[in-house]
């Protein structure tokens, strides 16, 4: 369940203290479900798209329906890890030797 107020998504996970009818109560989060839609909760729907391959979800956006909300996701390819510095180093190094090479090749 979120809250959703003004058509918006107010809050993604109820607290476990809440008010009611100006009444605070405990376990706000396991109350009724129709106690918890008369306050302005409504079911949370994942739409989550199938992965390839090296690719995780990240979320998009909110759908706010007048039964749920849904939260919807886009599919985004894993970044590939970037070389070591150690590597790094070893390029550069070698490149730096080629160019040297080019420039003075008696060296």
């Amino acid at each position: 369940m979120v809250r959703v107020i003004n058509n918006q998504v107010t809050q993604t996970s109820l607290p476990t203290t809440g008010t009611v009818n100006g009444q605070t109560v405990s376990n706000y989060h396991l109350l009724p479900e129709s106690t918890l839609l008369s306050e302005g909760c409504l079911p949370l729907v994942e739409n989550k798209p199938t992965l390839g391959e090296g690719e995780y979800h990240v979320f998009a956006y909110y759908t706010i329906q007048e039964t749920q909300v849904v939260a919807n996701y886009t599919a985004e390819t894993i970044p590939a890890e970037a070389p070591s510095v150690e590597t790094r180093v070893e390029i550069v190094e070698s490149t730096l030797g080629e160019i040297l090479e080019n420039i003075i090749p008696n060296l």
